[in-house]
């Protein structure tokens, strides 16, 4: 008890100092999962909202950390990766048959249960060549993997990173290479492609040296996810919307003596920050930012002329955010920005005696908080505390039946405080836009036809960002297809010709056919008689057919 009383006496000295001007409120306690015990990874949803692991368990909080509840993981050991809703998680775990592969997992019932899909593999690994000669060698690969990280339930992305060596006795250690690639998956993990990969050279070898990476999911109106990587040798950052398309490029980093990123955060609108290692006199405020990738600016961070970036994140208006920073004699303080990180100012956070490396910054992936992790301290900020309830939108039009004309959607969006209220929306694979309305249809010919996954979302004034919502738009403009088996030679008895229909999309709805012009039967079995009242007369005669989907085509 001794020990928790003086825990909290040195908090209280930390938080004392005030805020700056542009937060409208700041940073509180919050008790960990388990008392005395170290917070090693929290993912925020929101100021309510964060799962985290501790004592070797999974974590979740509903109401800001004020109670936490355990949750079962799918596997051991395991990490944290993302949370992306009240009740949603992401976990890998390594394979038990391949310490180089993993395992990913998803919940969206509180951890109740977990679905398991596919995660790139990291590790390390050779294969012998000539084994048992004197000329033997190993040819051994070492893989990263940074993230996965997803925008949604389907898209996401992961960074690969890898080097590759060749190791002997008659050889020596020669390297043959290192390189990174960015895969992008839109099924939640069930398949991943090639985003984008360094080059190589005639002889196999890479063009660039081993990558730095850094990725999130932001919640932006132009860009849902965003990756940032560079190669120290070319310079390259790349903010990806979620079809995939680069949004931002950066073909040159600050000129500075050492390029060595310590530091690589995107914040909203494509915006880049950039952080060499410490080096001396002004050398040493060494934070850039970049809207462009052209053109940097250095951050001013009060008056300070020597510090070193550790951390950085903003809140998801790309306004406000804030800054680690370590110092030469040993302490540590967060600096915050209103301006999307023109100028920084202290908050009153930060203090001595741990190792600033050992403590993180966490944005949440929706709304206006933040979250701060270090030894034996965690801490909550909200940029307005009265405020920490994201909006509610409601969805018309999504009826879940087929169309064969175009579908608009209507969302309305309500919350719990006065103030604008702005409702984002997209078709799965496509960038967010802020509108109320999402009109679907059918292309020439038939063409967009299919099950469209809807997007969609709102954000009110302080920040607080709703948590994604899906709804489906069925669109079939094509007809279903109808065939007989109609014999090609006479017949001479009696028979039944089949009609047979298909439609892929909203099935069929019904068949009817006509024999010579006659009046129209329902069914898919046409009667064809010799004899009796109804029978047919020798020679040709025309059989007319059609079927009709649940779409009315």
């Amino acid at each position: 008890m001794a020990l928790r009383t003086a825990l909290v006496a040195v908090i209280a000295v930390v938080l004392s100092a005030a805020l700056p001007a542009g937060a409208a409120a700041g940073w509180a306690t919050v008790p960990p999962p388990v008392a005395g015990q170290e917070v090693t990874a929290l993912r925020a949803v929101d100021a309510r909202c964060a799962w985290a692991t501790a004592a070797g368990s999974l974590w979740r909080t509903s109401d800001g950390g004020a109670t936490w509840d355990e949750v079962k993981p799918p596997a051991e050991p395991f990490t944290l990766l993302q949370a992306d809703g009240p009740g949603s998680a992401w976990v890998t775990s390594p394979s038990g048959t391949d310490p180089c592969l993993r395992r990913l997992f998803r919940t969206v019932d509180g951890g109740e249960t977990w679905a398991e899909t596919s995660a790139p593999g990291t590790g390390m690994y050779y294969y012998t060549v000539a084994p048992g000669e004197p000329d033997y060698y190993e040819v051994w690969t070492s893989q990263s993997v940074a993230g996965p990280w997803f925008a949604d339930e389907g898209d996401g992305f992961c960074a690969e990173a890898w080097e590759q060596w060749i190791w002997g006795p008659m050889w020596g250690y020669i390297p043959l290479g290192s390189g990174a690639t960015l895969r992008h998956t839109r099924s939640g993990g069930g398949a991943w492609h090639v985003e984008y990969a360094t080059a190589r050279d005639g002889d196999g070898n890479l063009t660039t040296g081993p990558p730095h990476f850094s990725g999130r999911c932001f919640p932006q109106a132009d860009a849902s996810f965003a990756a940032v990587l560079d190669w120290p040798t070319r310079g390259l950052a790349v903010s990806l919307a979620p079809d995939g398309s680069p949004l931002r490029w950066a073909t040159a980093f600050p000129a500075v003596d050492d390029q060595t990123p310590v530091l690589l955060r995107l914040a909203a609108a494509g915006r880049v920050f950039w952080g060499n290692a410490a080096g001396t006199g002004d050398a040493t405020r060494n934070l850039w930012w970049s809207d462009d990738g052209a053109s940097w600016t250095r951050a001013r961070v009060g008056l300070l002329t020597s510090w070193r970036a550790v951390d950085l994140c903003f809140l998801a208006d790309g306004l406000h955010g804030f800054l680690l920073l370590a110092f030469d004699d040993g302490s540590w303080a967060v600096y915050g920005t209103a301006d999307g990180g023109g100028s920084w100012q202290e908050t009153g956070l930060g203090g001595a005696g741990w190792a600033a490396d050992d403590c993180r910054l966490v944005p949440c992936e929706g709304g206006a908080s933040a979250w701060f992790v270090g030894p034996g301290l965690l801490c909550r900020y909200t940029l307005d505390e009265d405020d920490v309830r994201a909006p509610v939108t409601a969805v018309a039009g999504d009826d879940g039946d087929w169309h064969r004309e175009p579908v608009t959607l209507t969302f309305s969006a309500s919350d719990d405080r006065p103030g604008p209220v702005v409702v984002q929306c997209r078709e799965a694979g496509k960038p967010w836009r802020a509108a109320t309305t999402l009109t679907i249809g059918p292309g020439k010919r038939g063409a967009n036809s299919g099950v469209h996954t809807v997007l969609y979302r709102a954000v009110d004034a302080a920040g607080n960002l709703e948590q994604t919502h899906l709804c489906q738009v069925r669109i079939d403009a094509r007809p279903p297809r109808t065939v007989d088996d109609a014999p090609a030679a006479p017949i001479a008895d009696d028979t039944v010709i089949t009609l047979t229909a298909e439609d892929p999309l909203s099935g069929v709805a019904t068949t009817c056919w006509a024999l010579d012009g006659g009046a129209w039967h329902s069914g898919s079995e046409v009667p064809v008689r010799l004899g009796g009242k109804r029978r047919l007369t020798p020679g040709t005669h025309w059989l007319a057919y059609f079927s009709v989907d649940a779409a009315g085509n």
